[in-house]
């Protein structure tokens, strides 16, 4: 295993008052699927082997953005990835999240969905299905950016627990 993460558990002020649960794909086949739309790891959370990073080519060029563009390159060298269910940390949620918008982030999101298609992850149909949807985002008014992320990360990815259910029932058999 090449890059471990989890779902995380976002607070305001107090860690034992949680506002959210950021629920992330568990198994590989799931993630690469995932990473075609959006980032499939909750950065604080990951651990990953110094050598994969490595291997394809470490934190590149895109700022604000990093990570996702990180976790792609593994993808495409091979890397083998998992996320587990259960959130293993607490993060202070930022209320400045919806600030993560504007002409500048807009730029930097097609750009580098414009490299993921380049370097062979995206066809052209993904590509501008994720330039349709991510950058009118990126563009739109803060409250709105607000809405659509709490919407987005608050969704438990499809048949999450289902799966989880299903991979324990086979262990125990």
């Amino acid at each position: 295993m090449d890059i471990v993460g989890s779902s995380i558990t976002e607070f305001l002020d107090d860690p034992t008052v949680p506002t959210l649960t950021r629920y992330v794909p568990l198994h590989h086949e799931q993630i690469v699927r995932f990473a075609k739309l959006r980032c499939p790891f909750n950065h604080p959370s990951v651990m990953f082997k110094k050598n994969a990073a490595l291997k394809a080519g470490n934190y590149g060029k895109f700022a604000w953005m990093q990570d996702y563009d990180l976790w792609v390159r593994m993808l495409l060298s091979g890397a083998t990835m998992e996320n587990m269910e259960e959130p293993l940390v607490k993060m202070r949620s930022r209320r400045s999240m919806s600030n993560r918008r504007g002409y500048r982030y807009a730029i930097k999101e097609y750009e580098m969905q414009k490299t993921f298609y380049r370097i062979g992850f995206l066809s052209s149909c993904e590509l501008v299905r994720n330039l349709l949807i991510r950058i009118p985002v990126r563009l739109s008014p803060g409250f709105i950016v607000k809405l659509a992320y709490k919407f987005i990360r608050t969704r438990p990815y499809p048949n999450h627990r289902r799966q989880t259910e299903n991979i324990s029932r086979k262990k125990s058999i």
